[in-house]
């Protein structure tokens, strides 16, 4: 837990796209029900997709439909939603679940974990996060690749897939804390425990990160050797 609250205290520190440009950032200037329809619409399309290339969708649906609503998706043209979702990961499968989730969702947004899980392409991180983000309300840790990575990578968890990491987090830590828990990592996987090349010289705990020392460390000290063999035997 130490590390996490060293994590946590570099991590209050740094700006990060998730703060700006994250699910809780969308549909503010609108009314209640359509405001959570873009949180959903977000969610929907942020799996395997950078924070800031989801935002910008979201502002380009806002643009091309007037305003991104159930009725409004309905009403366009497939083509002219798919040009706003190009840069999404997986757009074309996103595009048909956008269609299908606004057909489901115009009369009655869901309110529960459940009736979230029922619509197409929601999964259990993104039912937490809307329920959080839209309705205020803290039923669970959402674990995305950021969560699951870092917690791994500092020995916090031990888990093989964010199923599990979400159950030992949620052990672990109070249940008023589980929304810090996600932003915290959430922000840090995204500036500075980076999936690929992470910058573990500006991280506050590297000479304690398990990962750092069996991991780059390990690597680093072979790369040495082999330098240092060649230079001798030449």
């Amino acid at each position: 837990m130490d590390l996490y609250f060293e994590i946590k205290k570099q991590r209050d520190k740094l700006e990060a796209p998730v703060d700006s440009m994250g699910s809780s950032c969308v549909g503010h200037a609108y009314p209640k029900d359509i405001k959570n329809f873009q949180i959903l619409v977000f969610l929907l399309l942020s799996s395997q997709t950078k924070d800031e290339i989801t935002y910008s969708a979201i502002e380009s649906l806002n643009g091309t439909l007037g305003i991104l609503t159930p009725e409004n998706v309905l009403n366009s043209r497939e083509e002219d939603v798919s040009k706003c979702l190009k840069k999404v990961g997986f757009h074309n499968k996103k595009l048909k679940f956008l269609y299908e989730i606004s057909r489901k969702v115009k009369d009655k947004m869901p309110e529960t974990f459940e009736e979230l899980l029922k619509l197409p392409g929601v999964g259990k991180k993104m039912a937490n996060l809307y329920l959080n983000h839209a309705l205020g309300r803290n039923e669970g840790i959402s674990v995305d690749t950021h969560v699951h990575r870092v917690s791994n990578r500092i020995g916090l968890v031990c888990t093989k897939d964010p199923e599990h990491t979400r159950r030992a987090l949620e052990s672990i830590f109070d249940r008023d804390e589980w929304p810090e828990v996600n932003r915290v990592f959430v922000g840090f996987g995204q500036m500075i425990c980076k999936a690929i090349k992470p910058k573990c010289g500006e991280c506050s705990v590297q000479d304690r990160c398990p990962y750092y020392n069996m991991v780059i460390a390990s690597k680093n000290n072979k790369v040495n050797s082999k330098v240092n063999g060649s230079n001798t035997s030449s």
